[in-house]
């Protein structure tokens, strides 16, 4: 089994330095890592940010990032809003090809 870490519920700028702390932490230490974002009910773009950095990490080492779940509705809107969602690596990446428009 891979490795998970959970984002937390409040994944906004207030949160944002030890969540990036935690999470590229972890991708240093680990090849293939889960991301769970079931408790995310708050989520700015500094989340989305941490994350994009946290994949392009895991992908320049070859390893993986991916998430437990796709992403829910609160995210997939947040992601629509900033233009994330039309690209279907993006697409593919958080939502495993689900997604809603």
């Amino acid at each position: 089994a891979r490795p998970a870490i959970a984002a937390p519920s409040r994944a906004t700028m207030l949160t944002a330095k030890q969540f990036a702390a935690d999470l590229l932490q972890a991708c240093d230490v680990h090849d293939h890592l889960l991301l769970d974002l079931s408790e995310v009910d708050q989520a700015d773009l500094s989340f989305v940010q941490i994350i994009h950095a946290a994949r392009h990490q895991m992908h320049a080492k070859g390893g993986t990032l991916a998430f437990t779940q796709p992403a829910g509705e609160y995210l997939a809107d947040l992601l629509r809003k900033a233009g994330l969602t039309s690209d279907n690596s993006d697409a593919d990446f958080w939502f495993k090809g689900a997604i809603s428009s």
